[in-house]
């Protein structure tokens, strides 16, 4: 009866145990569950192997979602491409750097500001992930659709190791057009040319040249030496700076005359302006006394060019005759007898 009570309880506790374990499980996993799925879509034209259902999808690093679907487009779509389809379910609250009430608005907002995204690995070759972020301008244009996509669509890049994969393609392709076959003929005799050039050079005669040349430049140095170590270079080199220090000090001293003449020089040069200010109002007043008094100066003209003209006559009468000073009229003829 002992036994049969333990075994009793023994299976009420496994059963318990086994009761709180399924709940436990799935009070934990209800969250997943009672979460709002928020779908998104994008495209790649470019193989995404690495990538599996359930991958993450982060934003600068922080997981904002995870891949829920991959297939080609051409299945969903029913049109011609070889794109691959990503569908991804975005967390419930993401922000994406937006702001706004619902997520909806947060990721419409964060489209319209060029939001991307590009696979990316752990490593070189580790695990495959989404990271989304926003277009650079100096990045290539993001992948565009020529249909209507079911959900959000956010354009995809090239990940880095496509892209260094096509630009390594782009070398290779250039270096296939060099003609490096002629390159190195063409090397092979300049080096050839320039062999024949050194054995006809005289080495000898261009070595005495140079050794000769450097002893030359070694005396130019001793000279040179010398002379800046001589007693008289110094004086010379005392008396150029006492001369510079005189010329600094009479310069100093000559400053405030000079300014002062400057000033002067100024105040005589806007007198002369108020002066010839004066002259021209001066001559502005004389030229409409001139027009008011036209007229006047005409009639005073003609009268003494008329006085001139009878003053002329006069003198002419009495070169003929200077008796008329005394008598009325000019003496008459002698009657001869």
């Amino acid at each position: 009866m002992s036994e049969q009570a333990n075994y009793f309880k023994l299976g009420v506790f496994v059963i318990t145990a086994f009761t709180l374990l399924v709940l436990g499980l799935a009070l934990l996993g209800a969250g997943d569950f009672l979460k709002r799925e928020i779908l998104v879509e994008t495209c790649f034209n470019e193989t995404v192997q690495g990538l599996d259902v359930g991958s993450p999808v982060k934003y600068r690093g922080i997981e904002i979602g995870k891949v829920k679907t991959i297939t080609g487009a051409s299945r969903i779509y029913d049109i011609r491409t070889d794109y691959v389809l990503v569908i991804i379910s975005l967390f419930e609250d993401i922000s994406l750097g937006q702001t706004g009430d619902t997520t909806e608005e947060r990721i419409r907002q964060a489209l319209a500001d060029g939001l991307t995204v590009q696979m990316a690995f752990k490593g070189l070759t580790g695990a495959a992930y989404l990271e989304t972020g926003y277009m650079d301008k100096t990045e290539t244009a993001p992948l565009e659709i020529a249909w209507t996509p079911k959900h959000p669509y956010i354009p995809s890049h090239p990940n880095k190791i496509t892209q260094m994969g096509e630009s390594l393609d782009r070398i290779m392709k250039n270096l296939e057009t060099i003609n490096i076959q002629g390159l190195v003929v063409k090397l092979q005799d300049l080096l050839s040319l320039t062999g024949e050039k050194l054995g006809e050079a005289d080495v000898k005669e261009i070595s005495f040249q140079a050794a000769t040349l450097l002893k030359e430049v070694r005396q130019t140095n001793q000279k040179l030496d010398g002379f800046f170590a001589s007693t008289r270079t110094r004086e010379l080199m005392d008396d150029a700076r006492a001369t510079m220090a005189g010329a600094r000090t009479i310069v100093e001293q000559a400053r405030n005359p000079i300014e002062e003449t400057l000033k002067e020089f100024r105040q005589a040069a806007a007198a002369t302006s108020h002066t010839a200010g004066s002259l021209n109002t001066t001559s502005r007043l004389v030229d409409e006394m001139m027009w008011v008094n036209a007229g006047s100066i005409k009639e005073m003209v003609e009268n003494l060019k008329t006085a001139s003209e009878n003053l002329k006559q006069m003198s002419q009468d009495l070169k003929r005759y200077p008796g008329r000073l005394l008598f009325d009229k000019p003496p008459g003829k002698k009657e001869e007898k």
